[in-house]
C-alpha cells in the first residue's frame, strides 16, 4: 500500500545550491540589460556623430543628399514604424 509521503517529491536542492542558481539568473538578466543599454548609447554616440560630419559639409553638398529635410524624413518614419510595432 502506498503512501502520500512515497509520491510527494520535495525539492533536493540545498540552500546554496538554490541561491546560486537565483543569483546566475539574476547575474546573466542584468547582464542583458547593461548591454541593451550600451547598444543604445553606441547608437545615439554613432549618430550625433554623423549628424556632426554631415552639418559640416558645405552647404551646396547638403542640398545634394538630401540634408537634412529627407534624413528628418527617413528618421520621422523609422521611430513612427517603431511605436506601431510596440
Amino acid at each position: 500500500m502506498s503512501t502520500c509521503n512515497n509520491l510527494y517529491h520535495s525539492d533536493t536542492r540545498s540552500f546554496a545550491e538554490r541561491l546560486a542558481v537565483y543569483v546566475a539568473h539574476y547575474t546573466t538578466h542584468l547582464a542583458a540589460r547593461i548591454r541593451t543599454a550600451r547598444d543604445v548609447f553606441v547608437r545615439e554616440r554613432r549618430l550625433r556623430a554623423t549628424e556632426m560630419a554631415l552639418d559640416g559639409l558645405p552647404e551646396n553638398m547638403r542640398c545634394d543628399i538630401g540634408w537634412p529635410d529627407l534624413y528628418e524624413r527617413q528618421v520621422t518614419e523609422c521611430n513612427q514604424l517603431k511605436n506601431s510595432r510596440s
